[in-house]
């Protein structure tokens, strides 16, 4: 055990910090909004920064805090959704839901040299790419489209919260994918993706 002396958290040094204000201005709005998503995708904060962060007390920071302090800021909202489908298409990811959408995470695997472009309908949209894996986080999106893009990519995990609690989110396949064969030329074997919106009997035929 490692004692801090006078700067631990929760300390004096502390006792001033407002809930949520993660810049520590004394105030909540979107800089610490911002603030704190920067922080889930690899950012830091200071000690103070980490106790106001963790909007619900449960000794973690993730998206349900970042959607605490959006609901503090904009007042709460109303009719939340209790679950989501997420349609993986060759043009990117879109999440729909059957209510208020609080926040979206995305952890993706790909390759390298991946380029995304989030939505813009969005009260926070922002992400990290580290090598062959991006990390996406969407606050309050307004439009079901999450992100496009032209590269091949897989959904490793997706979260979603309403305004206040995690909702199960359904993966659905929209629409029949192929993705190139690899490796290409290929000599003595190759890989061939597909998918299709519903379960059945396939065929793959390759031509020389």
């Amino acid at each position: 055990i490692m004692d801090c002396g006078e700067n631990c958290p929760g300390d004096d040094v502390c006792s001033d910090t407002v809930p949520g204000d993660t810049n520590g201005d004394g105030i909540t709005n979107i800089l610490d909004v911002v603030g704190l998503v920067n922080f889930i995708l690899g950012g830091s904060l200071d000690e103070c920064g980490l106790i106001a962060a963790d909007m619900n007390g449960d000794g973690v920071v993730n998206i349900l805090d970042v959607v605490g302090l959006v609901n503090t800021i904009l007042g709460g909202r109303s009719f939340n959704a209790t679950s989501a489908i997420m349609y993986e298409t060759s043009e990117g990811v879109v999440i729909s839901s059957d209510g208020y959408l609080g926040a979206v995470e995305l952890t993706l695997s790909h390759d390298l040299g991946f380029e995304l472009e989030l939505t813009q309908d969005a009260l926070v949209a922002d992400y990290k790419t580290t090598g062959t894996i991006t990390k996406v986080i969407v606050v309050a999106p307004e439009t079901d489209q999450i992100f496009s893009t032209e590269d091949n990519f897989e959904v490793d995990e997706v979260l979603a919260v309403n305004s206040n609690e995690y909702i199960d989110v359904v993966k659905h396949v929209s629409e029949f994918n192929l993705i190139s064969a690899y490796p290409n030329p290929f000599n003595p074997t190759t890989n061939i993706d597909f998918s299709i919106s519903e379960a059945g009997y396939a065929s793959v035929k390759v031509f020389n």
